[in-house]
């Protein structure tokens, strides 16, 4: 019973990212159409890289272990989260 929890559980935080990564790639598109009318504005913001390597990695480790393959990501030294501008400048 535990396990099939386990899988179901599981599966929500796939869909759930996978809904997330959709909503992305929609909004690079737009973004894109933007660029092409040139009504393009930046909108620059942080994010922690480590989530979102996590979010990929929970998207793609099933698929991962049903070939049979080691599926991790290793962190080194990810301590501050640096956010620059378009022409470098440090906004952390």
């Amino acid at each position: 019973m535990e396990a099939i929890i386990k899988q179901l559980v599981q599966g929500l935080k796939v869909q759930d990212n996978s809904s997330k990564m959709m909503t992305f790639l929609v909004q690079d598109i737009l973004d894109y159409s933007q660029i092409k009318s040139g009504n393009f504005r930046k909108n620059i913001k942080g994010f922690n890289i480590r989530k979102a390597v996590e979010k990929v990695m929970s998207i793609q480790r099933r698929k991962a272990e049903e070939m049979k393959l080691d599926f991790e990501a290793v962190f080194v030294n990810i301590n501050r989260h640096a956010v620059a501008n378009e022409k470098g400048q440090d906004l952390s």
